[in-house]
């Protein structure tokens, strides 16, 4: 009972900067104590301290004025911590936003919201990790209310070119941790996949699909063998089997720039299947994509700081390409 409650109050020590405005020293402290766990763990803390920190900024925006510079002026913050920090805040400015925003019948008070949300989420991130927060609404919603997914994506479409697809991410996200689509074997990817196609509109479907096989992707990296079946499971769907591709390596990327030394990584890199069927596609399809990543376009990423690229679907040989025409 002693171990749980000096537990406990450990933790009431990392959040208690939530409490406090979010400012000051004790950010990093959380943070730090964040990766003092093992780094599977070390995802989903970091995300709760984001989405956390946004309530408590807006709770605290009640009787002040709206937040700012949250996470954008959050000195002592390391690099590695800003991806999952931003998803977060954006789950928690969502949250607390669509609690509000009434039922999909009320246009107005949704754009307003919508309008709000997306305000809050550039005002208050770091440059170039906007769209990892921004992302974060199609997961809320495709959640907490199904039944605003449609007048969301309708009203987006008037707010920002790129909101759209960073939504439908998002939703596609969502999809896989939904209660009635698990558990997630193998053989669920596939109806998950045409799901995607059902619900997301036609320019948007390759954003929905890469959001789940990319939280399939994170979920499953420290598995090989069941991500490489899930792999197998849609090596028939051409489209399907590109867009899975790219979006592990993007889960491969994220890992690596929050928890480098994850020994998971290196395994998923080493794995050979034990079975010939599908193997080469996997060798050839994914484990190089992933090492061309790794070598060639996470350079490019960390030092611009653009790891929001990755907050929705993207070729990521023509992103490397594009990035190397930028720096020339």
């Amino acid at each position: 009972m002693d171990g749980e409650w000096q537990a406990h109050r450990q933790h009431r020590g990392e959040l208690e900067w939530l409490r406090c405005g979010c400012d000051g020293p004790d950010q990093a402290t959380a943070v730090a104590a964040a990766y003092r766990r093992e780094p599977f763990a070390v995802l989903f803390t970091l995300e709760r301290l984001g989405r956390e920190a946004a309530v408590a900024a807006l709770e605290a925006g009640d009787r002040g004025g709206p937040p700012r510079r949250l996470l954008a002026a959050a000195g002592g913050l390391p690099a590695a911590s800003l991806i999952l920090l931003h998803t977060g805040m954006g789950m928690g400015f969502a949250r607390r936003l669509l609690a509000t925003a009434g039922p999909p019948g009320s246009p107005g008070v949704l754009v307003r919201t919508l309008d709000r949300f997306v305000s809050l989420c550039r005002d208050n991130s770091v440059a170039g990790y906007e769209a990892a927060a921004l992302e974060a609404l199609g997961l809320v919603v495709r959640i907490r209310h199904p039944d605003m997914v449609a007048a969301v994506d309708r009203e987006l479409r008037g707010i920002g070119q790129e909101l759209p697809g960073l939504f439908w991410h998002g939703a596609g996200r969502a999809l896989y941790f939904l209660p009635g689509q698990l558990p997630p074997g193998a053989g669920s990817l596939p109806r998950q996949s045409r799901i995607c196609r059902g619900e997301a509109p036609p320019d948007c479907w390759v954003d929905a699909a890469s959001g789940l096989f990319y939280a399939a992707a994170m979920v499953n990296l420290r598995h090989p063998e069941l991500l490489f079946d899930l792999c197998r499971s849609i090596a028939d769907q051409a489209q399907e089997g590109e867009v899975f591709a790219h979006a592990a390596t993007a889960a491969v990327l994220v890992r690596y720039t929050t928890t480098p030394d994850d020994p998971a990584l290196a395994a998923l890199l080493a794995y050979r299947p034990e079975t010939p069927v599908g193997a080469g596609s996997w060798e050839r399809r994914l484990q190089a994509s992933c090492e061309l990543a790794l070598r060639d376009l996470y350079p490019l990423l960390a030092q611009r700081r653009r790891f929001g690229l990755l907050a929705r679907h993207r070729d990521l040989a023509e992103l490397l390409g594009r990035l190397r025409e930028d720096q020339g």
